[in-house]
């Protein structure tokens, strides 16, 4: 059973994730705790009791070399912590609802090849927030399958995401044996929504009539529908119906004509010749919309219903 994007209930996601970050944030304080105590034995506190008589030599060296290795595991375990409420914060800004299903009827092998994926993807990363959000597919996984593998059964379980994340899916996703289709098309209009908004050939009309046409088709393909493309169809030709009441530029057209083009509908404007200047403006506005973007494109929470189980960041160097 392949997983999916839904969208469920944002204030009940943002609810676990709000009591989620707070056991993070405790976890945290206790580890910055046990950091500054090793930090105080390794700068000076070791030598005093060494000075004092109450360490022998061997005993410094022993209790110097354990503190050392202590500082490395509780500064990457404070590392962790940092990176986990980061995602939570993200996560509650955007408050979307926005999730990855796994469906109660995943099976026990589909499992096994998203954990091998996973698994597999951490090795080769580096990157903070991906690797957070690697993390977060992971554990749920391996919970389930862990469910699994007692013989119970599972219950459908959702791993809230933020857009950022949804790009990364799109990108991941058939690595772990999984259609990518719907998070290209959902990365598509928000592309196109964030592009719309920064357009300067846009009348501000306009630019209301494509992002609620980007929402309606947003919510198409999240929906459960099984004509999709018929439904995508109808709100793209309503629209081209309606906006005929208004004054429509050719910045306009191009989008509309842009949308058309990515879901493989017939185009609903034929672009006049002397209009080739403003096409070619469009696409310079949306090159350079994804060019800042890829500039600042900065960045687990998983909510299953009455299957919670207490995660903490991986900081299990220092258990």
């Amino acid at each position: 059973m392949a997983l999916i994007i839904k969208i469920e209930n944002p204030d009940e996601i943002s609810k676990e994730i709000t009591g989620k970050r707070k056991k993070v944030v405790e976890l945290k304080e206790g580890i910055q705790d046990s950091l500054s105590n090793v930090e105080d034995d390794l700068n000076g506190g070791l030598d005093t009791e060494l000075a004092e008589g109450r360490l022998s030599p061997e005993e410094y060296e022993l209790h110097k070399g354990t503190n050392e290795q202590m500082l490395e595991n509780y500064t990457n375990a404070l590392k962790a912590a940092g990176n986990t409420i980061t995602r939570y914060d993200q996560l509650l800004a955007e408050n979307s609802g926005l999730c990855i299903i796994i469906p109660a009827s995943t099976g026990r092998d589909e499992l096994k090849q998203i954990i091998q994926g996973i698994e597999a993807l951490l090795k080769e990363n580096r990157n903070a927030e991906e690797v957070e959000f690697f993390n977060a597919i992971l554990t749920r996984t391996k919970n389930l399958k862990d469910i699994v593998d007692t013989g119970k059964p599972i219950k459908e379980t959702n791993i809230p995401i933020t857009r950022s994340e949804l790009a990364v899916w799109e990108r991941i996703a058939k690595d772990l044996g999984q259609d990518n289709s719907q998070a290209k098309d959902l990365n598509y209009l928000n592309s196109q929504v964030a592009a719309v908004h920064s357009s300067k050939t846009l009348r501000g009309e306009e630019k209301n009539i494509l992002i609620d046409l980007y929402n309606k088709l947003s919510s198409i393909i999240l929906s459960d529908a099984t004509d999709k493309q018929s439904k995508i169809q109808q709100a793209v030709s309503a629209v081209a119906d309606t906006s005929a009441s208004i004054k429509r530029t050719e910045g306009f057209r191009g989008f509309l004509n842009a949308v058309c083009q990515f879901f493989k509908l017939p185009l609903v404007f034929t672009m006049k010749s002397e209009s080739v200047a403003s096409t070619i403006s469009i696409k310079q506005e949306l090159q350079l919309f994804k060019k800042a973007q890829a500039a600042d494109d900065s960045p687990e929470v998983e909510v299953d219903h009455d299957q919670q189980m207490d995660e903490a960041p991986a900081i299990s160097q220092f258990s």
